[in-house]
Formats: structure tokens, sequence, C-alpha cells
């Protein structure tokens, strides 16, 4: 199996399958330290000791990690200098950076991303993994990895056109969002190259404010972007009287919006841990 041994600071493999961005990134229960990775087709595994600034990528060669996956990892952005940015008075955003400095913003598929945050209304983060893995083995491809491993694609728009398998995913009523989006793209009403913009996402069915801004920073990468869910306003409320102060971050609001939401869900773990 090919094997890229990548160095990096800020890259935390954990930090990033939890952070809420990407839903098939996950623990592999048969090898420790190890996650697993569906993304663009591929199934990759991603080992990375505690502590470490070193990560093997299995599953892609050397030009495939320089052609695609490096962009994908967000290598190239220096997320270091974002975390010496922060105003160094504001002791809760500190620590949330601290805390969640392995985290990544990844330049995912922009269909999947679309899909995947319409699935995520009104719901959890495994509860979306779960709907997700069961539309793609519902709708999606059906291939072996190159160690062996069984694993589903994600489904194309014309493969989300078969209601059949699409409702066996039970995905309630984001199920009809879904598939008049999957119509939409393949009569060519929607054509995913040509979004860009919040305001053309927000035209259409199914997608409002957060999930917009969500596949704005997911999807198409736009850092500036800053979602803003329930998790997001009780931190706003509590740490900034609800006043907080985006303008001083507005180029990478959206990093700094997944180090709150890190923070936040650390927090909440540590609670039930103590209970």
């Amino acid at each position: 199996m090919d094997r890229v041994i990548v160095k990096s600071k800020n890259f935390d493999v954990r930090q990033i399958a939890s952070s809420g961005q990407c839903f098939r990134m996950n623990p592999n229960p048969s090898k420790p330290d190890t996650y697993t990775l569906i993304a663009y087709g591929k199934y990759l595994e991603l080992m990375q000791k505690p502590g470490s600034d070193t990560i093997e990528i299995f599953g892609i060669s050397e030009r495939a990690f320089v052609e695609k996956w490096a962009a994908y990892f967000d290598l190239g952005t220096d997320y270091g200098s974002i975390i010496q940015s922060i105003d160094s008075e504001d002791i809760y955003l500190v620590s949330a950076a601290q805390k969640g400095s392995g985290i990544r913003i990844l330049h995912q598929d922009l269909w999947e991303t679309m899909v995947s945050f319409i699935i995520s209304q009104q719901n959890n983060i495994p509860r979306i993994k779960k709907s997700i893995e069961m539309l793609c083995r519902s709708c999606g491809e059906r291939k072996i990895s190159e160690n062996g491993v069984e694993y589903w694609t994600f489904p194309t728009p014309e493969e989300l056109l078969d209601e059949d398998k699409l409702k066996s995913a039970r995905l309630g009523y984001r199920e009809r969002y879904i598939l008049l989006l999957a119509k939409q793209v393949v009569d060519g009403e929607i054509v995913l190259s040509d979004l860009k913009t919040k305001e053309q996402l927000l035209q259409i069915y199914g997608i409002g404010e957060k999930v917009a801004n969500c596949i704005m920073l997911f999807g198409l990468h736009e850092l500036s972007c800053f979602p803003v869910d329930v998790w997001m306003r009780r931190i706003i409320q509590e740490h900034y009287q609800d006043n907080f102060p985006i303008g001083k971050y507005r180029e990478y609001a959206g990093v700094i919006q997944q180090y709150m939401f890190n923070a936040a869900i650390h927090s909440r773990s540590k609670k039930i841990k103590g209970k």
C-alpha cells in the first residue's frame, strides 16, 4: 500500500476528524492512532501518534500527494501565524486556539459538502455521520481499497436520482432537499463550478444562512466565513456578551470559528466525563 510521510505543525488528525467540518474521517478501531478517510473516491488511512508532528498517510503515492492531497489538507496555509495574530488580551480565544491548534480547514469536494451540510440541519455529529454512511451505502459505488477494505464512495447527483435508494437512507425531511438539488444539478439548472458566493447558495431550496456559511467555508474554502449555530451563539453570548470582534479576524474568521467550536466540544466532553 502506498504511503506518504508528512511532517507539519498545526496538523492534528484527531482534532480535524472531530471538528464538524468533515464526516467521513473516523477512528480505525483495529489500528491504534489511526483514522480512516474517504474523500474524492479514495480510501486513506492516517496514522499519527499523540503530540507528534509526523503523519503517515496510507493509500496515496507521493505524486498524488503533491498533485492533490497537500492542497486537500491545506498545507499551504500558515496556521501558526493565524494563532499568533489572536489578540493576546482575549484569554478565551487564546486558550481555544491552543486547544485546537491542530485543526486545518480541508479543501473538500463541493458537491459532497453541500449534501452533507443539508443533512446536518437540526442534527448532531454522530447522527450526521451515520446518515451520510447510510446514504453512501444506499446510493454510492462499492469499492475495495488497496489493502482490501470495502468502502462506498459519496454518491454523485445522478446516483441520488434513484428515489427508492435515496429513501432507504432515511434522511427524513432533508430527503426532498437533496433530491431536488440532485435533479437541478443533473438538469443543468445548477452548475456546481459556477457557485462562488453565499448569495447563490441561499437561492437553493433547503439551504439557509448557517448551512450556506458552512458550504462556503468547508466546500469553497472561503476562510472569511463564520458559521453560527447553537454552540457558537452560546459562546458569543457567554464570552463576548453577543459582540464578538469578528472584524479583527475577517480574512480567516472561519479558522477562528473552528477553534471556538472545538473548545466548546472539548468543554462539554470533560463535563460529561466528570459526571
